[in-house]
């Protein structure tokens, strides 16, 4: 049997589209997503997603925290005209403690737990404010050993806290606090390819035995070259979308490259260009995440 491995990209609000795609393997195996994988990675949206997976909330309850009262606190003030003063001046619109506390709130009593407390081995990628990423996996003895004692909550948040959307957040490793934000920032919006570096060379899995199985959120296309962005707002909105997906495909391709034994599925269905703090794109993305998970033949995926 092969060792299963999950990969959650990052995306906002379109965290909905893998969490459809998790509520059918919940309801065609009839196993918590948790009691199907060795390891799981997640960016962002992917590190909430990854956080409600380990504390054992099934996915259709996970569903709501993207689609009820939490997201609207999350994602307060709502995108509009009147908070591009505050995204400039500020340089974010959204607190990350209102994302703290309704993390804390949905996982329970694992609410305190550490990143070793975890379940599956797991990783979670942020950004420190230097440009360094952060790698949050359990302690083991081929890694640091510094971040398998800190805080879940504080890593995801941190992992979450996309610029100019979020504040940076505090995340305390090694005895020192330090502010970092959206893993993406550093180039991991699609963290499959560090997942595999984590498994293969600072642990012991094998490639020839691993299936890795990476859930997007959404492939937008345009149809033509887009025009050059104008103006200072423009250019914020250029740079950060191109951070989540500009290194989408490289990841792949890398991990084709470093370890070409490694089985790799990639379920992310096309998807219209949606901001990923958009939360009237709700409907819309039920119905994309809704009819990509009707096509997925988990019992086959997981065998």
């Amino acid at each position: 049997m092969k060792t299963l491995a999950l990969s959650i990209s990052g995306g906002g609000i379109k965290g909905v589209i893998p969490i459809c795609a998790l509520i059918a393997l919940e309801q065609q195996t009839g196993k918590k997503v948790r009691d199907c994988f060795n390891f799981i990675a997640g960016c962002s949206t992917g590190s909430d997603i990854i956080a409600l997976i380990e504390s054992g909330v099934p996915m259709t309850t996970a569903l709501t925290f993207y689609t009820g009262p939490v997201a609207q606190k999350v994602f307060s003030p709502r995108l509009g005209i009147e908070q591009w003063p505050k995204r400039v001046i500020d340089g974010y619109i959204y607190d990350p403690k209102n994302l703290a506390d309704a993390l804390k709130n949905a996982l329970g009593t694992a609410a305190i737990w550490e990143i070793n407390d975890c379940p599956n081995k797991i990783l979670i990628i942020a950004c420190d404010t230097s440009g360094k990423p952060w790698f949050y996996v359990k302690d083991g003895p081929k890694n640091s050993g510094v971040t398998g004692s800190c805080s879940l909550v504080e890593a995801v948040v941190a992992s979450s806290a996309a610029p100019t959307y979020f504040n940076f957040s505090p995340v305390s490793v090694d005895g020192r606090t330090m502010y970092q934000a959206d893993g993406g920032t550093s180039g991991f919006a699609n963290p499959v390819f560090r997942m595999a570096k984590e498994m293969f060379k600072y642990d012991d899995f094998n490639p020839s035995d691993t299936r890795i199985i990476s859930l997007g959120t959404g492939k937008y296309t345009p149809t033509s070259l887009p025009p050059v962005p104008k103006g200072l707002i423009g250019t914020i909105g250029f740079a950060t979308s191109t951070l989540v997906n500009a290194s989408g495909a490289l990841a792949f391709e890398d991990l084709a490259d470093q370890y070409p034994t490694c089985d790799v599925q990639i379920l992310n269905p096309p998807s219209p260009d949606i901001d990923e703090a958009d939360l009237s794109a709700i409907p819309q993305l039920l119905q994309i995440g809704k009819d990509a998970a009707a096509k997925i033949d988990w019992v086959k995926l997981l065998s």
